[in-house]
């Protein structure tokens, strides 16, 4: 029974660790991101996503 708990504690220490510490290795750092979209564009794309969520919730 302690060495369930001892292995439950283990797990839960490694939780709070970064991946690249669980994993041994660095990862590589974020690149720098391009530009964003156009206002226009990322408008458009959630005027669609939200007009299609809204006819689905309708056709329920």
């Amino acid at each position: 029974m302690a060495a369930a708990a001892a292995t439950a504690t283990a797990a839960l220490a490694s939780c709070t660790k970064h991946d690249s510490d669980i994993v041994g290795t660095k990862m590589p750092k974020k690149t720098k991101r391009g530009r964003s979209p156009p206002e226009e564009q990322v408008e458009a794309f959630f005027t669609a996503a939200e007009s299609d969520l809204a006819r689905r919730f309708a056709a329920k």
